[in-house]
């Protein structure tokens, strides 16, 4: 029974009834964290936008503009925006992408912190004993002290600090700040040490490591990063930033590397940007024009040329995100579009994907694999080898079990080989991401390890059967080292064919 228990709840091509459990129709069990609470069943919303939706309820909340911190408080401008769509939406297909290509699935505990973390920030060094999300944001626009030059330098700071809690901001929150300490040491070369606005984004980068999120989402957030992040996108990826107006990274990344204040302005007709963001690229916008200065670019032209750069880029990154996360285009969104379509049962998105996979596992249309090393260990030299060349492996994709007594399986599977000595593979979104890359010309040497990895273990499982297999191996040669000679199984029999005979 125990047995029968672990078969139910675990992945694999085949999955067992699970509710009730086979063979024992007096128990009945479930997998945890299978389902995903981010996309929505028949006609009802998934629950991430009805966790949303609850703690974005306006009766929470005050009048957006009336909190402490007015229109540029980030929290309220988050709940402002994730209250209506396209947002709450994009948001939610965004969580959904990355269970797609990692593989997780996000569970409720993970999602209420989540969207707690993105609304209302958390609290960290002085601020946790009395922490009030509204009044922090206050806090940062108004500093206390005596320095004049000081208290602006903190308060653009500040801006930098509420830009970063935005929810598009906060849920990407992978900014340079390896960068800090040469910005520090290029604009006192430049001697701009005192400029505001070129200190607060030093400080901003040397001082706020970002804030700490919950230890639960430390490493959710940092794979969304990684994955999905916007600014890492296609220049060719086409994003909504109105009603009836869509443009292209591209034009974001040429206006941007021309001047900040010409990205600005581009974006701003739109009314895409939020009153934050716009302070924030105001404050980039003055530190991109004191360095286009001749009196401060020509002593060092080099270094003002690099320190713009920088500030270009982390101005471009703020008004990628923010449309992007807008609209879902994210990192790879093309290519997780289709895998979704292959999880739910494209029949075109998978047979492309089947013919991809065949094409990685043999060479010019035959099964090639070298049978005297194990998986994991390097070929040997030449003259050691023994390899196998067969018949090509066919690939063909598994049906999905469409039993009633189990959850939908999250990925598809592929069957490699003949039906008897058939192994499973698990079409996983990195194997479907290299199919789609190799089929616009990336070359199989380029292949990520796991792929690799996943690609060798098939082919050691097929050699294998094959070996066993008298039907398998008529037709067969073996190449021992670099020898002229080649084993041939033929009517049963090995026969030794010298090579162009």
């Amino acid at each position: 029974m125990l047995k029968r228990i672990i078969q139910s709840v675990s992945l694999s091509a085949h999955g067992v009834s699970c509710w009730p459990l086979k063979d024992y129709p007096a128990i009945a069990v479930w997998p945890m964290d299978v389902e995903t609470l981010v996309e929505g069943v028949s006609d009802r919303d998934a629950p991430a936008k009805q966790v949303i939706g609850v703690a974005t309820s306006a009766a929470h909340w005050k009048d957006f503009g009336t909190c402490e911190a007015g229109e540029l408080c980030p929290f309220c401008t988050s709940r402002n925006l994730l209250a209506g769509e396209p947002h709450a939406g994009s948001l939610a297909r965004i969580l959904r992408w990355y269970e797609l290509a990692s593989g997780k699935r996000w569970n409720f505990r993970d999602l209420f912190s989540l969207v707690s973390y993105l609304l209302a920030g958390t609290p960290t060094g002085a601020d946790t004993a009395a922490y009030m999300p509204c009044k922090w944001a206050a806090k940062q626009l108004n500093p206390s002290g005596s320095d004049q030059r000081r208290i602006e330098v903190q308060r653009k700071r500040g801006v930098l600090r509420l830009v970063a809690s935005q929810y598009q901001h906060a849920l990407f929150g992978s900014w340079p700040i390896e960068r800090a300490a040469a910005l520090r040491k290029d604009i006192t070369e430049l001697r701009l040490g005192e400029f505001p606005a070129l200190a607060a984004l030093q400080q901003f980068l040397a001082l706020d490591k970002r804030r700490e999120s919950t230890v639960t989402l430390k490493s959710q957030l940092g794979g969304i990063s990684a994955i999905l992040d916007p600014a890492k996108a296609s220049p060719s990826f086409e994003v909504s930033v109105s009603g009836n107006t869509s443009i292209q990274f591209e034009d974001l990344d040429r206006r941007f590397s021309l001047s900040i204040k010409a990205g600005r302005t581009f974006l701003q007709k739109y009314q895409c940007l939020t009153p934050i963001e716009i302070a924030a690229l105001k404050i980039l916008e003055e530190g991109d024009l004191k360095l286009s200065d001749h009196s401060v670019r020509r002593q060092r032209p080099a270094t003002a040329d690099r320190v713009q750069a920088l500030l270009r880029m982390i101005a471009c990154r703020i008004a990628r995100r923010s449309i992007g996360v807008r609209a879902a285009v994210t990192n790879d969104a093309d290519v997780l579009e289709e895998f979704h379509r292959v999880t739910e049962g494209d029949a075109t998105a998978l047979q492309q994907a089947t013919r991809q996979v065949e094409g990685l596992l043999n060479v010019n249309r035959r099964f090639v694999v070298c049978l005297n090393n194990t998986f994991g260990e390097p070929l040997p030299p030449p003259e050691r080898r023994a390899m196998l060349t067969t018949d090509i492996q066919r690939v063909k994709p598994i049906p999905a079990s469409e039993d009633a007594g189990r959850p939908k399986a999250p990925v598809r599977f592929l069957r490699v080989g003949a039906s008897d000595g058939a192994k499973p593979i698990a079409l996983t979104f990195e194997l479907f991401k290299a199919t789609k890359s190799l089929r616009r010309g990336m070359v199989s040497a380029s292949l990520p390890r796991s792929v690799v990895a996943l690609l060798d273990t098939t082919r050691a499982g097929l050699a294998g059967s094959i070996v066993r297999d008298e039907d398998a191996l008529e037709g067969a040669e073996i190449r021992l080292g670099v020898r002229d000679e080649v084993v041939v199984r033929t009517f049963e029999r090995f026969v030794i064919r010298e090579e162009g005979a």
